[in-house]
């Protein structure tokens, strides 16, 4: 972009976002927020609105004199990745996906604050719903049964807001690194040796020295080291083999090219949809979504909902990470610690550090990670797994499934067998037989084989 080009969005920015202009900053996890006077105790006079790029040399625009009150809050985008943010008029013109999300934002776990129809209450969990007269409510709370927090324009008052801690700063560089990609498998070349390192698992950043370097737990090689340099002053190690990590909510345009590969990923991961049927199918032109938009059913829109970012083809087609989840706030996190054996009480703290950090309540957690709980769990614990993970299934494997019958017979066994050659009705010996003491799924594998699956009744 040459020095003009940005001279001319710099003004287009002073016209699209005077004083008291609310946008959704799509860099600030799409919150609204509105253009100020920046004013302190410290000043005589307000300084006015500023707009400049960003120091580090990217093409973003971000609003400099922006404040809250006395507080200065943070220094927005208006514009970044070739779009200008989306101005919003007045409350009433939010969208029902836009409410929703700025209450997250405004009344998370341990708030204070008093209904719209006057009632006192404190948020639980995050947990809110639409009515059919426009309402939303918090479901989750103590003090009342439901109370409404946004109605006909008009947010619930809030009188308490929790303390959040501030990041440290190795939590800081920690919380950086997993966003750029420094990952288990992920090969680099280290800050010491210049020599190419594989990092050994998921969040093993093991030591940070002096405030300033960050070590990662690394497969031994010809140094013998179990740990590797990635950062220091400022300075990332170069990634040899990055992988695509894709935002949390993504939708992919449906075209000619990967309309198979989602066709497929869709009944892959069916128990992730509301309202799924092996009718589903893909329709080109339209958007995918994942996960599915909250209190909706099906797959696909016809445009790119509010809170998701669109990914490319080859995006979705390089992405490691389409394991099914299973939904988890950090009050069902705390009952699995409750019960959990003192290894599993570390394990379970580290998947909140990695997922939660210290500022969201909820998350999703990849089916290995459901499952490594569900095997180590005692039957006791299970019970509480299973009330936090309604959806998951553990997968039995044939062996397991059969007992102490065949696989297949073509006669009549002491033990059923799962699969037999029909031995009565109108198929007689033209169809195989499936025991009846098992659900049974055709499912497509990601070769294009198709499959039948036996699950326990």
């Amino acid at each position: 972009m040459t020095v003009k080009e940005k001279s001319e969005l710099i003004k287009e920015a002073y016209l699209r976002y005077p004083i008291g202009t609310k946008f959704v900053s799509v860099c600030d996890n799409n919150t609204i927020r509105e253009v100020k006077e920046y004013t302190n105790k410290s000043l005589a006079v307000p300084k006015p609105i500023k707009y400049s790029f960003d120091s580090d040399g990217s093409e973003n625009i971000r609003s400099a004199m922006f404040c809250d009150g006395e507080k200065l809050v943070s220094n927005p985008c208006v514009y970044a990745n070739g779009k200008w943010m989306d101005i919003v008029k007045d409350v009433k013109d939010l969208t029902q996906g836009q409410i929703m999300f700025e209450a997250k934002k405004r009344y998370t776990p341990g708030t204070h604050g008093i209904s719209c129809y006057g009632h006192n209450f404190e948020i639980i969990s995050p947990v809110f719903n639409f009515q059919s007269d426009g309402d939303l409510t918090a479901s989750s709370v103590i003090g009342a049964t439901g109370v409404t927090v946004f109605s006909k324009g008009e947010w619930a008052k809030i009188t308490y807001v929790p303390c959040i801690p501030t990041e440290t700063k190795k939590q800081k560089v920690v919380r950086e690194a997993k966003e750029k990609g420094y990952t288990k498998g992920v090969k680099f070349i280290d800050l010491v040796h210049n020599c190419e390192f594989t990092i050994a698992s998921d969040n093993a950043y093991d030591n940070f020295y002096d405030d300033e370097q960050l070590y990662i737990a690394v497969e031994e090689n010809q140094f013998k080291n179990k740990s590797a340099r990635i950062y220091k002053k400022g300075v990332w190690a170069e990634i040899v083999n990055p992988k695509t990590v894709l935002p949390e909510k993504w939708c992919v345009k449906i075209n000619k090219e990967n309309v198979d590969l989602i066709q497929l990923f869709i009944h892959k991961n069916c128990k992730n949809y509301n309202g799924y049927h092996d009718g589903w199918v893909a329709r080109v032109g339209n958007y995918f979504y994942f996960p599915q938009e909250e209190n909706t059913t099906g797959h696909s829109r016809g445009y790119v909902s509010f809170g998701y970012t669109e990914i490319t083809t080859e995006q979705f087609k390089q992405n490691e990470k389409m394991e099914k989840t299973f939904g988890i706030n950090r009050n069902q996190f705390a009952q699995i610690y409750d019960i959990a054996c003192n290894k599993w009480k570390g394990l379970i703290s580290e998947m909140v550090e990695e997922n939660l950090g210290l500022f969201k309540s909820d998350c999703q957690l990849p089916e290995s990670k459901v499952k490594e709980m569900f095997d180590a769990s005692t039957p006791e614990q299970k019970e509480v797994l299973k009330r936090i993970f309604p959806m998951y299934k553990r997968q039995l494997t044939l062996e397991e499934l059969k007992g102490k019958g065949k696989y297949f017979s073509e006669t009549n066994d002491t033990y059923a067998p799962l699969l037999g050659i029909r031995g009565g009705g109108e198929y007689e010996k033209f169809a195989f037989g499936l025991n009846k003491d098992f659900n049974w799924e055709l499912k497509v594998d990601s070769h294009g084989v198709k499959c039948l699956i036996p699950t326990k009744k």
